[in-house]
């Protein structure tokens, strides 16, 4: 009696099991996986820097961020242009190169220049060229300084320079000619037209001819140092082939 009871129990326990690991089986298909994807957020679209730790947005730090970047953009904007035609500059007098000006704006539009920095940067330039150019009255106030008493005389003689040896198409009016370095150089020169010592190798004679002249003055040890005998063989050149 007691072998027939353990026999007949053993398929009744398992029988439980089986049935207990079908069920179990089951519940696992049907449960849902906690690594399921959950779904996306609303607030995705919002950058993570202004977000709260529990994931909604920080409305105090958004408005904060928000009326900075618009006071920026409202007091000072530093939008590139899309256009070189935004690219406006007044030159002046000052005589430039179209193409070349073209060109600047093209590349300065590549690189992302608002108008403002295009205009400084034509300021600066402009200020740059007009250091370089000496007008008349700037001129005469450098050289009153540096001739003092003697600015009269020292015109007259870059004036007697200028008529000797300047090509006869110069323009006395042209900027190159205020330069005061240039002046001097003209009042050295006018300064020897007259004297024994240059003269007689500077014009021309019945006896001697224009090479000879010229000859004479690359002979001089002094040639090459000395701007004023190098002025007096370029005059020579140009009236020989006048």
């Amino acid at each position: 009696m007691s072998e027939l009871t353990q026999t007949t129990a053993a398929p009744a326990a398992e029988t439980a099991t089986i049935e207990s690991t079908i069920q179990t089986t089951q519940i696992s298909d049907t449960a849902p996986s906690e690594s399921t994807t959950s779904e996306p957020s609303k607030y995705d679209h919002i950058p993570a820097k202004f977000l709260k730790e529990d994931g909604t947005p920080d409305y105090d730090r958004l408005a904060k961020s928000y009326t900075g970047l618009e006071k920026k953009l409202g007091t000072k904007p530093n939008i590139p242009a899309v256009s070189v035609d935004e690219y406006e500059y007044d030159f002046g007098e000052l005589q430039v190169d179209a193409d070349r000006t073209s060109e600047f704006k093209t590349k300065a539009l590549e690189k992302g220049f608002t108008k403002d920095q295009f205009t400084f940067v034509m300021d600066s330039h402009k200020a740059v060229i007009d250091a370089m150019v000496w007008d008349a009255d700037r001129t005469e106030a450098v050289l009153k300084e540096a001739w003092g008493k003697d600015y009269s005389t020292q015109t007259a003689a870059a004036k007697a320079g200028f008529d000797e040896f300047a090509s006869s198409d110069a323009d006395p009016n042209d900027p190159v000619w205020n330069h005061p370095a240039v002046m001097k150089l003209l009042a050295r020169v006018g300064a020897e037209v007259g004297e024994d010592s240059l003269t007689g190798k500077v014009k021309p004679s019945k006896s001697e001819s224009f090479e000879d002249q010229i000859a004479a003055l690359r002979a001089d040890p002094n040639y090459f140092s000395d701007p004023a005998i190098q002025a007096k063989a370029k005059a020579l050149y140009e009236k020989k082939y006048k």
